[in-house]
């Protein structure tokens, strides 16, 4: 039985982890210092000398991350360290227990220092939360975030920083770059280069793309989506996406997921404002990119709605000629789902009556991604200029 809220043995497996986290940190800002110094020792003009003050203040931000580390590492230590006295201190007094049956009176004072013990627990658990907030930030996962870094960069600090499933994900599909990636295992992958491109094609995914089979999934269709058409693709698996299609009922995931993926459509458009934004949600994801799309609007040119359980009635895309498509499978049940008044979210993007012009493709919900006549209506959204 265990009576406190922290065990040793995990604070010092955490604290082990964040170890090698520091020490990648570190290496990293030798190895780019280093090179940061030798490629400007020869140079000297208004233009290096801004690049070179660039680099260091990139440097800056990563000494930052370095030293907030440090700082876990510090508390998770001490913490462990106190932890490890209250157990040892337990078993001590449940070996009291064993000697002392039997013995009148001694039952009830074993009794209340076990109380007075679990006390010192919770209050060691309290204080070590206070000081994780206190001295360290949360760390900055989001693309708007990290505007001075290229895709290399990107992917190279979202690879120190990832959980072990987008680790083993990213070794699946080494064409990809990493732009977002977060300790609770959602992930955002690009492949093409976004920051050169005419157009970028950005899907939401859909119901059971949390999973690691998921997430293997959608990633996979990015990447043929990518080949297709021969332009960048971001996949954004940056929610708690239902698990099933009973689950995807609910509303509140993507609620929850609405702001995120306009932060993420906001800081495409800043990093490249001449590229023409295509959003493709797919099943929930359509759902998800409905939401996104009101209040103050989504970043995107056009809005590809695919095998939708329905949207809000009001979309708004923050584009100067703004295209809302819906496209439905003559097999997806998900077409069953909706009518001409309503559907499961909102309304049905495939009715008639949503005034959204309908492509019909033929398969079931799945096989968007390979009809040739839907690659072939996403292709014309991503070759029309900039809205």
């Amino acid at each position: 039985m265990n009576i406190f809220p922290l065990k040793s043995s995990e604070l010092s497996y955490t604290s082990a982890h964040h170890k090698n986290v520091a020490l990648h940190y570190e290496q990293l800002l030798q190895a780019q210092k280093s090179n940061v110094d030798t490629a400007f020792a020869a140079v000297s003009s208004i233009a290096f000398d801004a690049a070179q003050q660039r680099f260091y203040e990139i440097l800056t931000r990563w000494h930052k991350i370095h030293t907030t580390t440090l700082c876990i590492i510090n508390a998770l230590d001490h913490t462990a360290s106190a932890q490890s006295k209250l157990e040892e201190t337990y078993k001590q007094i449940l070996s009291l227990y064993d000697i002392a049956q039997g013995i009148a009176d001694c039952s009830l004072p074993l009794t209340i220092a076990l109380n007075q013990l679990q006390t010192l627990g919770k209050i060691l658990d309290f204080c070590c939360a206070n000081t994780l907030r206190n001295r360290a930030r949360e760390p900055e996962h989001s693309l708007s975030e990290r505007k001075e870094l290229n895709l290399d960069e990107l992917h190279e600090l979202s690879l120190i920083e990832a959980p072990e499933n987008i680790i083993s994900l990213s070794k699946k599909f080494p064409d990809a770059h990493i732009l977002e990636a977060d300790q609770k295992g959602h992930v955002t992958l690009a492949f093409g280069d976004i920051d050169n491109a005419k157009s970028i094609t950005t899907i939401v995914a859909g119901v059971g793309s949390s999973s690691s089979e998921g997430m293997q999934t959608y990633s996979n269709r990015a990447q043929h989506i990518y080949q297709k058409t021969g332009t960048p693709v971001v996949m954004w698996l940056g929610y708690d996406a239902p698990p099933s299609l009973a689950a995807g009922i609910a509303k509140t995931p993507a609620l929850q997921a609405r702001m995120p993926l306009q932060k993420l459509q906001k800081a495409l458009r800043e990093r490249n404002p001449h590229a023409r934004l295509v959003v493709l949600g797919h099943s929930y994801g359509s759902t998800v990119a409905g939401y996104a799309a009101t209040e103050s609007g989504l970043e995107a040119d056009s809005l590809i709605l695919a095998g939708s359980p329905g949207v809000p009635r009001k979309l708004t895309l923050n584009s100067q000629s703004p295209k809302i498509i819906a496209a439905l499978g003559d097999k997806d049940p998900i077409g069953l789902t909706g009518t001409a008044l309503t559907s499961l979210h909102g309304i049905d993007p495939a009715a008639l009556t949503s005034g959204y012009p309908l492509l019909r493709i033929h398969g079931g919900h799945s096989d968007y991604f390979t009809d040739e006549s839907f690659i072939a209506m996403l292709k014309k959204e991503l070759n029309k200029p900039k809205g």
